[in-house]
């Protein structure tokens, strides 16, 4: 098959979409198949933090990606956390991920796969799906749109902002409908896309990729001490505001408590303000290489995933959840819905509700004093291992493309 996918993020940059899509990819080289990428040049989280990973990317070129695949990239905006340089950043890239495809008219694509965030992609997605007359797939990798409409937060808007998100809401969703079938990474969020009229909804988690993910050895956790990590987004959506202040209440209560947060966001200096005043011993680290990423893993006792106490959040799984039931680390969850009900199933830790910093603290307090807890034999991996394996989902996707383009076939 000759696959073509529509991504505002992609590798050499480090983060969720990017391994995801980097694995397809290679998977799907191996079998035969030929995809061809259309997106930015690198330039996540912020343009000055990547300029390394531009070197040799050249706007519009086609080049060889690293498992065979062809990568076209197109200019991007440069933008800060704010919501507007990056909406303008998102609308460019589209545009120019459009006229791309325009330029692509004499090839032929068996699909096209036009993966959010950014909801921008799916325009261009619609378009190529028109130029090369091929059934689209558009992939949902959260709650989308009712993150960014999300009725908490219009609550305190009125005027042309409410009115804007509104539209963003019946555009987003009228997307859905209109494509051929919506892959979506959360069983709670595959019943809303169906209970909104999407007839053709498949579930494709995120996952992590075993093959080539070490096992970090068992945390040497001593009593009365305990060291934790939050490795991702230091942004609004994670909440993280609550994990330092249940680090407070641990360190108040006798715990020698090392806390440390790895990445860049949004909230990031609110969250240096508020480590100011704790009593837990708080270090607030950059963005880390991915080949960085396994000391943090090897450092720490127990990870941190945690998501804000926002509806759409019950049906939101996110990605970096799995990647740290890889590591095999005792995972301490702020979560709700489908993910803390993983976090359960796979006895890989515990999962207090979104911003409950007082469970959240007694919790690391019983882990100190016990570290046996920390210990629960090979469960997470095995729950990936099963589950959500990348080379597993890689196949299951491969099956969602040919039962779409057959869908088309038979309807003429």
């Amino acid at each position: 098959m000759k696959i073509l996918l529509i991504t505002h993020y992609y590798r050499p940059e480090v983060g969720a979409p990017q391994r995801r899509w980097g694995s397809f990819v290679k998977h799907w080289q191996r079998q035969g198949h030929q995809v061809t990428v259309i997106t930015s040049l690198p330039h996540y989280p912020l343009p000055r933090h990547t300029s390394r990973l531009r070197r040799g990317n050249r706007p519009f070129r086609h080049q060889r990606g690293v498992h065979g695949e062809t990568v076209i990239r197109v200019p991007y905006f440069a933008h800060g956390y704010g919501a507007v340089s990056r909406t303008i950043d998102h609308l460019l890239v589209a545009a120019l991920s459009a006229v791309v495809a325009l330029s692509l008219g004499r090839r032929r694509f068996t699909v096209v796969i036009a993966t959010v965030p950014a909801l921008a992609s799916l325009a261009p997605g619609h378009i190529a799906s028109r130029i090369f007359r091929v059934p689209l797939i558009l992939e949902m990798r959260d709650a989308w749109p009712d993150l960014v409409t999300y009725a908490g937060w219009a609550q305190t808007t009125t005027g042309f902002l409410a009115r804007a998100r509104a539209v963003v809401h019946r555009l987003v969703t009228r997307s859905q409908l209109k494509s051929k079938h919506v892959v979506t990474t959360s069983y709670r969020f595959a019943e809303v896309l169906r209970s909104r009229g999407a007839e053709h909804v498949t579930v494709i988690r995120n996952g992590a990729d075993l093959e080539t993910m070490p096992q970090p050895l068992p945390p040497i956790a001593h009593q009365g001490s305990l060291k934790v990590l939050y490795l991702g987004t230091l942004g609004r959506s994670q909440g993280l505001a609550a994990v330092i202040d249940a680090a407070g209440m641990a360190a108040a209560g006798g715990v020698d408590l090392e806390l440390r947060l790895v990445g860049d966001g949004a909230a990031r200096a609110h969250l240096l303000e508020r480590a100011r005043g704790s009593r837990a011993s708080i270090t607030i680290m950059d963005t880390v290489p991915h080949d960085e990423v396994w000391s943090h893993y090897e450092w720490a006792d127990t990870v941190v995933v945690s998501l804000r106490e926002w509806a759409p959040f019950e049906w939101t799984v996110p990605s970096k959840l799995y990647e740290v039931l890889a590591t095999n680390r005792h995972i301490s969850g702020m979560l709700s819905g489908e993910a803390a009900q993983i976090v359960r199933d796979a006895g890989a830790g515990f999962v207090c509700p979104p911003g409950d910093a007082k469970a959240l603290g007694r919790h690391w307090l019983q882990l100190a004093h016990d570290p046996s807890l920390l210990v629960h034999s090979n469960s997470g991996r095995d729950w990936v291992r099963e589950q959500s394996d990348f080379r597993k989902l890689s196949s299951a996707y491969l099956g969602v493309i040919r039962e779409t383009t057959g869908q088309l076939i038979e309807g003429g």
